[in-house]
């Protein structure tokens, strides 16, 4: 796995195991004029996915595993791009 082109080993971590993807949003608005039976579908938008990563951090001592913990946390911040094992690429907000 690779973090904006860093290996997740630079931050001492390893994927435990595999990611699982959420659903889609979505986020309808209808209206209903006045005596009327029908609704009219005025917009739609479709959400982000979910990305669910189990990673386990190690290191030779607790300072050392407190430092790549925040050093990782801080690779996910903003936008981020990963590449995962299954050969495609993901953008995250």
């Amino acid at each position: 796995m690779f973090i904006n082109g860093r290996h997740l080993s630079h931050y001492g971590g390893k994927l435990q195991s595999a990611f699982v993807y959420g659903g889609v949003p979505l986020e309808n608005t209808y209206f209903q004029g006045k005596n009327r039976s029908a609704y009219v579908l005025q917009s739609q938008v479709l959400g982000l996915k979910t990305l669910t990563l189990t990673i386990v951090v190690s290191g030779r001592d607790h300072r050392e595993v407190v430092r790549r913990k925040s050093a990782l946390d801080a690779a996910f911040l903003g936008q981020v791009e990963l590449l995962l094992g299954d050969g495609w690429g993901y953008t995250c907000h």
